[in-house]
């Protein structure tokens, strides 16, 4: 039997694969917290990141593809992350202002280099067409699927005991918030819609049952903004497609939930003491008061641009509210780099929308990309701050890449 042997372009491929999977399904990695810390998984994840960059652009190998062509949208990109670094490094280690997001103030650094700058560098450089989409996807779909799984037993579990969640919003577990639970779901439901089109066979219709126990999920999390991305995507992906068959599924799916939207208020309320609905319809109510609070981060964090409109103030709140995030991707952009990085931020987003609506046009097998992009747009609008949300650069970094590679291969 002849022993396995793989050549360092195998290697490379199989960590750019890894890569790109961890970080898609990177809030899965808080179901293992209860048996391996935390530290030591995520540590784990930044050291695969680590190895694929160094693979990808520091070692010469046999067959070694060229550098991607330098675009405008990467420099533009530098300059972002040159003035948004240059903002953490004077805020948190030269002025030291509170901070309430990390245990400690290396995290900023870390997590802007691993977590920000890395993941845009290794997907702009992964040359996708050696990349095989539908085990990516394969793996993503069980990988996301077994986290929603346990957090289900999790929430039975506890309705078993008598317990309640607070405010009616289950977390996925002890690491993971209503949100992110939210958005993992969310994403499942991506990986499965996106499976189901690479299929033409009449079995991808099964799409729908763990496609419903994601939408499940995401009512149990009871959290607005995976509502908010969803509906926007439905919306973006009829629009661009501009098809009587998508356009008329839209509208059944949202006369069927409007339907039956009393039986699914019953079915939350009476099995899992959920007023899952009630929260969901204030989505339209378009009134502060339900803004969770986040009114005031949002005044303190306009109030901080005002004060330094050109170059911006910080990157966390030094108000009231100090030491926390603004909960807003372009008000966190607009304070920390004032108007000129948000003109270098807006630039860079609306082309990247531009590449989303071209891949959904020509139903390009790297749809998941263009429409994850859009799901952590959406929630940067309403919670969390750039740089812990990998999936937002890892998704923007590849639409660019592929949309480059689809359109020259016309």
């Amino acid at each position: 039997m002849k022993a396995l042997k793989l050549t360092y372009s195998q290697i490379t491929a199989f960590l750019c694969f890894a890569t790109v999977l961890a970080l898609a399904g990177f809030d899965a990695r808080t179901f293992l917290g209860n048996t391996i810390p935390i530290g030591w998984i995520t540590s784990g994840i930044l050291a695969l990141i680590i190895f694929c960059f160094l693979s990808l652009y520091t070692l010469p190998y046999k067959g070694q593809r060229p550098l991607n062509r330098i675009r405008t949208l990467d420099i533009l990109v530098v300059l972002f992350i040159v003035l948004y670094g240059l903002k953490l490094i004077y805020n948190i280690y030269v002025e030291q202002i509170e901070q309430t997001t990390f245990n400690n103030r290396i995290t900023f650094a870390v997590y802007f280099l691993l977590l920000c700058i890395l993941p845009y560098m290794i997907c702009r450089r992964i040359h996708w067409e050696d990349i095989d989409i539908k085990k990516l996807l394969w793996f993503l779909f069980f990988v996301l699927l077994a986290g929603l799984v346990i957090s289900y037993r999790q929430i039975s579990q506890m309705l078993l005991m008598g317990e309640n969640a607070y405010e009616s919003r289950f977390n996925a577990n002890d690491l993971l918030d209503t949100i992110g639970y939210g958005h993992m779901a969310l994403s499942f439901i991506l990986v499965c819609f996106s499976l189901s089109c690479m299929y033409k066979e009449a079995w991808r219709y099964a799409f729908i049952i763990p496609i419903l126990f994601g939408i499940l999920s995401m009512g149990l999390a009871n959290s607005r903004s995976p509502f908010v991305a969803l509906m926007a995507i439905l919306s973006i992906y009829a629009i661009v497609k501009l098809n009587a068959k998508i356009l008329l599924s839209v509208i059944l799916i949202c006369v069927l939930f409007i339907l039956n939207i009393n039986s699914i208020n019953l079915l939350f309320k009476e099995q899992f003491n959920s007023s899952f609905i009630e929260r969901f319809l204030t989505i339209f109510e378009f009134s502060m008061q339900n803004s969770s609070g986040r009114d005031a981060f949002y005044k303190e964090g306009m109030d901080m641009f005002l004060q330094y409109p050109v170059f911006g103030r910080a990157i966390l709140l030094m108000g009231e509210l100090k030491g926390g995030y603004v909960h807003n991707l372009f008000l966190e952009v607009l304070m920390s780099t004032g108007m000129i990085g948000c003109l270098f931020f807006l630039t860079i987003n609306i082309k990247i929308i531009q590449s989303v609506f071209y891949l959904i046009k020509h139903n390009s097998q790297y749809l998941f990309f263009a429409l994850i992009f859009i799901q952590f747009f959406i929630m940067l609008q309403f919670s969390r701050t750039l740089i812990v949300v990998p999936q937002y650069w890892m998704a923007l970094s590849s639409v660019f890449t592929i949309y480059i590679w689809e359109k020259n291969k016309l």
